[in-house]
């Protein structure tokens, strides 16, 4: 929360409250507009790291998870390093209706939070799944400042 200083500088006659955004709040504001129109990414063909772990996604996830991508430029928390590529390879699981990717731990990481400002935006659906079939969920951080 702003101090009584900081509240007399933000107009003429003090406002009644003020806040300061956290790196969460900052990415929802970014993400929740960004939301209304969906932006398709390229999809050609990667190596898969030994190290990654596959992971299933459905389309709406996979929707969701290429916005976050998007709007990589404009977050405070952007996605891990090589999580473009491994969406990018990604491929139609056998089910036919979800994608296949193979994630790294901090990859996965992005996607959850990707997921949870997805939760914020439209549906914490897909959230949930990834918690309980990956066991990765996003946990904000405090809301102290």
């Amino acid at each position: 929360m702003a101090t009584a200083d900081t509240l007399l500088q933000l107009r003429p006659g003090p406002p009644q409250w003020a806040a300061r955004l956290t790196p969460e709040g900052h990415d929802t504001l970014v993400y929740f507009p960004a939301r209304q129109a969906t932006r398709p990414a390229p999809r050609p063909a990667h190596e898969t790291p030994e190290t990654a772990r596959e992971v299933e996604l459905r389309p709406t996830a996979m929707e969701a998870v290429r916005l976050y991508l998007s709007l990589a430029d404009d977050l405070r928390r952007p996605p891990a390093p090589g999580l473009t590529d491994a969406v990018q390879a990604a491929q139609r699981a056998d089910s036919g209706s979800g994608w296949r990717l193979h994630l790294t731990g901090p990859q996965l990481d992005s996607v959850a939070y990707a997921l949870w400002l997805e939760t914020r935006a439209r549906s914490a659906g897909p959230a949930h799944r990834l918690a309980q079939n990956y066991r990765s969920k996003y946990e904000p951080t405090s809301r102290s400042s």
